[in-house]
């Protein structure tokens, strides 16, 4: 508690350098735990390979989030999106064309919401009939009009063109953009680590004062961080834990060879 409470009082005195060091440590720790999902939502390859889809109009049902839950879950579905009635006017028009004129009066008599249920590329018609039963079982078939599954046209890109290699290494230098602000921010961070660990040693007759400092106030930012990322992701990175290592890797022995050379100017 002692170390702690040191790391906090240099964290108030140093509030710029402790905003970079902790939000450089937060994203360092993010990014490598869910570097799968930013590298997926980031791609071009992704975006560019259209999914098909299929969208539905849902009569008087107020408990649609739950069926978009239960709908994510099942294996060939994608993303489940709702929408609200401004925004399938063009579906109203397609669904004429589908099921005639007469729908027209049953939509306009009662409220209605929009469901868009993409599906997995490559999804065999006989499993994409199936999750469209699913989604009539669960809303009621009564209550339900379904749309045709539709394929739109992906982006074509060029895997050689230089945005594209660039976009597909962004995370790659995020992460040493971060990585370097930490290593900045700690590295000033130490003047005031090894100035407060000096009186300590000298008055106190405590020995490696600076890392245990250091590593006390670390760890105390490390797993909120952890435990945010674990709750959002449950799943634990093998670069996460790399990354932690990493840090404690650097902060240690910066911690040891600049509290060697104790020189302050009192």
């Amino acid at each position: 508690m002692f170390y702690l409470k040191e790391f906090f009082k240099i964290f108030r005195e140093n509030t710029m350098l402790a905003v970079i060091f902790t939000v450089s440590t937060a994203a360092l720790l993010t990014l490598s735990h869910q570097r799968t999902q930013f590298k997926r939502d980031l791609s071009l390859d992704q975006q560019g390979a259209a999914l098909p889809y299929f969208n539905a109009l849902v009569r008087n049902n107020s408990n649609l989030d739950s069926i978009a839950r239960r709908m994510k879950k099942l294996p060939g579905v994608a993303s489940v999106a709702l929408g609200g009635f401004s925004s399938f006017k063009r579906e109203i028009e397609n669904l004429t064309q589908t099921f005639g004129k007469d729908i027209l009066k049953g939509i306009t008599s009662t409220h209605h919401q929009k469901i868009k249920v993409s599906l997995d590329t490559g999804l065999r018609a006989k499993s994409q009939k199936l999750i469209r039963e699913y989604l009539v079982r669960l809303v009621g078939e009564s209550s339900i009009t379904l749309g045709n599954v539709k394929k739109p046209k992906g982006i074509q890109v060029k895997k050689d063109h230089p945005a594209i290699l660039l976009l597909n290494k962004v995370d790659q230098y995020i992460y040493f953009i971060f990585g370097s602000l930490w290593l900045i921010s700690m590295a000033l961070l130490l003047k005031s680590v090894n100035r407060t660990s000096y009186i300590i040693e000298k008055f106190q007759r405590r020995r490696h004062t600076a890392v245990k400092i250091l590593a006390t106030g670390f760890i105390s930012l490390l797993l909120p961080i952890l435990a945010l990322n674990i709750g959002f992701h449950n799943k634990f990175e093998v670069l996460t834990i790399l990354t932690v290592g990493i840090m404690f890797v650097l902060l240690v022995p910066m911690a040891i060879m600049s509290g060697k050379k104790q020189y302050i100017r009192i």
